[in-house]
């Protein structure tokens, strides 16, 4: 008979097909023979926010949380999330950056497990699709080898909206509650996931109505998500008010509104480049910052002058405000990401090319050539990474339709939180950004896949016919 706890592992075993075991072993052994290539050169897999993840990582088996590279106020920069789940592997394996970077691979495999799970909730199995872009897509495949966040907040993002998908479904306010433990755990993990309960709140509340609970039963349900994610998230909150003076989540939150929103659109005003822009910037809010500390500057009054500047170039340029975070919506689904592929295999310095920099100046067709002109031996596998993204788009554009048709409360929750993802980054979209975004997209490509294939049969029996 078994162990009755096993039973659920087994009937999830067998109803794995042979192509989702192939898929799996692909992610496995793509990324591991990356990591195996890439290890000797260390370099290639510490970039980015890598050294600052590890630096509040090793703080954090001090008993501390700063990294002084990061500046007097490092412990905002970041929640304390990934750096504790990767100070949990340095305890436990050794203080070798392999260890965390290693869990990205059984992560890649938890994502498309997600979006199995996903599509088997509307009762549809996952079409072949998308295991097959899943598997190709070479961002996915490239920010495996890194210290980064996302594998990590992506996995655990689908399996709090799985969670809220069925407590939805069933009504149960622990399965809700579990929803929004899950949800803050991602914002602990990445701080884009903080506002993301306002989102889950509306569409549980659309739902409540939509079922006829009544008003109080709806709230009920809301208060219980929104509630536990204040549970997880608040006692950071709490001790950023005590140490800092001011109940702040991270120092991202004002510093990517001034550096990530705002620097953009004064870069298009003044015609400048991303870095020339936030620099200008940076030198008003250290104005401004100085005169009112005096002589010292806290971190409540640097973030109140962020914050100042940054809404004044804001209002004053709606209309750019808007084109910019519409341009960083498509370089976040459509860039090919040459960072990332010069980061692995170097052909110039990193920190010197990028989307990003030239975006306002020239826009997105003129930083394209000026890149590819850069590096031509690059050009040919970029473009067709290229295409193949804008074809994946294609194929998610025609499975809208038959998604909202077909599974109407699972195509608005995935349109609504990968919307809010799109928008919340902000102008600075890029390659890394799309990795959470993507599986959104897969589900899309689901259908759009599914209903060209039944589109294919159908004229192929037609012609059988004639």
């Amino acid at each position: 008979m078994g162990y009755p706890a096993f039973h659920p592992l087994r009937r999830f075993a067998r109803s794995l097909t042979r192509w989702d075991l192939g898929v799996i072993a692909w992610l496995v052994g793509t990324r591991l023979v990356l990591i195996a290539l890439v290890y000797p050169e260390r370099a290639r897999m510490f970039n980015g926010d890598s050294a600052l993840y590890d630096g509040l990582a090793r703080a954090l088996l001090r008993g501390a949380y700063a990294y002084t590279p990061a500046g007097p106020f490092s412990d905002l920069v970041r929640p304390p999330g990934y750096p504790g789940f990767v100070a949990a592997n340095y305890a436990v394996l050794g203080s070798d950056p392999l260890w965390p970077i290693l869990w990205n691979v059984p992560l890649a495999v938890a994502v498309y497990l997600g979006l199995r799970a996903l599509v088997r909730h509307v009762g549809e199995r996952l079409h072949p699709a998308v295991g097959a872009v899943f598997g190709l897509d070479l961002a996915w495949l490239l920010y495996s080898k890194e210290l980064v966040t996302e594998p990590l907040f992506t996995a655990l993002l689908l399996g709090g909206l799985l969670i809220l998908l069925r407590g939805a479904a069933d009504g149960r306010p622990l399965l809700l509650a579990a929803s929004g433990l899950v949800v803050g755990l991602c914002a602990l993990v990445k701080p884009i996931a903080l506002y993301l309960p306002v989102v889950l709140a509306l569409y549980l509340f659309g739902w409540a109505v939509r079922e006829r609970w009544g008003w109080k039963a709806a709230a009920a349900r809301v208060l219980v998500l929104v509630g536990a994610f204040g549970l997880v998230v608040g006692p950071w909150v709490v001790r950023n008010a005590v140490v800092h003076g001011t109940p702040t989540f991270t120092s991202v939150q004002t510093g990517n509104l001034l550096g990530g929103h705002a620097a953009f659109v004064w870069a298009e005003v003044r015609g400048l480049t991303h870095v020339e822009a936030k620099g200008e910037l940076e030198e008003e809010v250290a104005r401004r910052a100085q005169a009112a500390a005096r002589e010292e500057m806290p971190y409540a009054v640097l973030q109140a002058a962020q914050g100042a500047v940054a809404q004044e170039v804001l209002t004053a340029h709606p209309v750019l405000y808007l084109k910019a975070i519409l341009r960083g919506v498509a370089v976040t689904l459509l860039d090919p990401g040459r960072l990332v592929l010069n980061r692995t295999w170097p052909r110039e310095d990193p920190t010197a090319i990028g989307l990003t920099n030239t975006l306002a100046r020239d826009g997105i067709g003129g930083t394209l050539r000026g890149l590819m002109g850069k590096a031509p031996a690059q050009a040919g596998p970029l473009i067709a990474y290229l295409l193949f993204l804008g074809g994946v788009l294609l194929v998610a554009l025609v499975g809208l339709g038959p998604a909202f048709r077909r599974a109407p409360r699972t195509a608005w929750l995935c349109l609504l939180v990968g919307g809010y993802l799109l928008v919340l980054g902000g102008p600075h979209g890029y390659a890394r950004f799309r990795l959470y975004v993507f599986p959104f997209v897969l589900v899309a490509v689901h259908f759009g896949a599914r209903g060209l294939e039944a589109r294919w049969r159908a004229r192929r029996s037609k012609r059988v016919a004639a």
